[in-house]
């Protein structure tokens, strides 16, 4: 599958400085959100709620909400990772790597959809072409004939050295990755299921936390959906038997793939509106990006930093994350219709309530915090 017009390839050293830049800006921003811990509802929230008389009630309170989102972007940090060449690790057994090139979205500055479909297609030939490879005790043997007779004219030695140690590197990967459970990115292949949480029977209702985290092929960006919802006892969106609990295809689509621009408090509309037995009470959506860089180029002008545009001309290579942590919350309901045709929707409020977090390299921290003076922009260092 040939990557699109609205993306540019990494190869080589640029791809490996590239992908290991991205790491460690995803694992600043998992260690902050995990260190997160909440103790209450923010302030502005609380007021907002006794305003508008909320039943509190109806909402479960997440002790372990930052840990989740945390566990999640660690989880994407390892997707992408997946197309780097791991070679310095401190057991020489889990070196491994297959792709060359990695193409990356013009919009997002993060690696496209390409790639996905790529790693999920080669997942599925995994143990055949890991057969095909040459076994690990071949290379050894190949490696010391290399090295102990004249085989090899001395200047192609460390080439040719290079190339076996390459074909264990493959097969390692291959062998790993038949048995991943990869994360899904698009809305008809959905290959991780969402994780589902029962949290209380209450009469004829129960609580349900659902967790979904896919790759956005809108937005070119992996994006977490964690909702709250309330169940009549006659629907089965949500359930659980003796041996899983599950979420419908229905909903799980409804979790996932919304355009950039939908803010949280949509997602419950639409889940309201679309499943009768279902009562939203909470939707966190979590959008990890984009990534300012040089790759960069199309779209969203209005959405990227005005100090990137500054640093690229310093530094072409400085990269900067964005995250957004969008929050709505709908425990109060209202009553349409009227008589034997009246029935119940969650209130939707459209108020804003969002987190929005800036990852940088250290050294252009306090530039980066300079410009950002007067916004709610947290910006943390890589």
């Amino acid at each position: 599958m040939a990557g699109p017009k609205n993306s540019s390839d990494a190869n080589g050293e640029e791809k490996e400085r590239y992908l290991l830049q991205l790491n460690n800006a995803l694992k600043s921003l998992q260690a902050d959100i995990s260190s997160r811990n909440v103790t209450d509802y923010p302030d502005d929230l609380k007021e907002f709620g006794e305003q508008e008389e909320w039943v509190w009630e109806k909402i479960p309170f997440h002790h372990g909400l930052f840990k989740t989102i945390g566990k999640l972007v660690g989880d994407i940090a390892t997707e992408y990772r997946r197309f780097a060449w791991i070679l310095d690790s401190e057991n020489p057994l889990d070196n491994r790597g297959y792709f060359d090139k990695v193409n990356i979205s013009t919009h997002s500055g993060l690696p496209s959809a390409v790639n996905f479909y790529n790693l999920h297609r080669l997942r599925k030939r995994a143990a055949e072409a890991a057969q095909r490879q040459p076994s690990y005790a071949s290379c050894i043997d190949d490696i010391a004939q290399i090295l102990t007779t004249d085989s090899v004219p001395i200047d192609e030695v460390n080439q040719k050295v290079h190339e076996k140690q390459r074909e264990s590197w493959v097969k390692n990967y291959l062998e790993r990755l038949k048995d991943e459970n990869l994360l899904g990115w698009r809305r008809d292949n959905i290959t991780k299921a969402p994780v589902v949480t029962k949290r209380m029977q209450l009469g004829a209702e129960s609580l349900w936390t659902v967790v979904n985290c896919s790759y956005s092929v809108a937005s070119n960006m992996f994006e977490i959906y964690i909702a709250d919802m309330w169940q009549d006892f006659d629907a089965r969106e949500v359930w659980e038997d003796e041996s899983c609990v599950g979420v419908s295809p229905a909903l799980n689509a409804r979790l996932r793939d919304y355009a950039k621009n939908n803010d949280a408090w949509h997602i419950i509309r639409e889940i309201d509106e679309d499943f009768e037995g279902l009562h939203p009470v909470h939707v966190t959506r979590v959008m990890v990006g984009p990534f300012d860089n040089k790759y960069r180029t199309l779209g969203y002008d209005a959405d990227r930093l005005p100090i990137t545009q500054e640093l690229l001309k310093e530094d072409e290579n400085v990269g900067i994350l964005r995250a957004s942590l969008q929050y709505s919350y709908a425990p109060n309901v209202v009553v349409k219709g009227r008589g034997k045709d009246a029935y119940s929707r969650q209130k939707v409020y459209r108020a804003n309530w969002r987190d929005e977090i800036v990852v940088c390299p250290a050294k252009y921290s306090n530039t980066v915090s300079d410009s950002l003076l007067g916004t709610k922009l947290k910006v943390l260092e890589m």
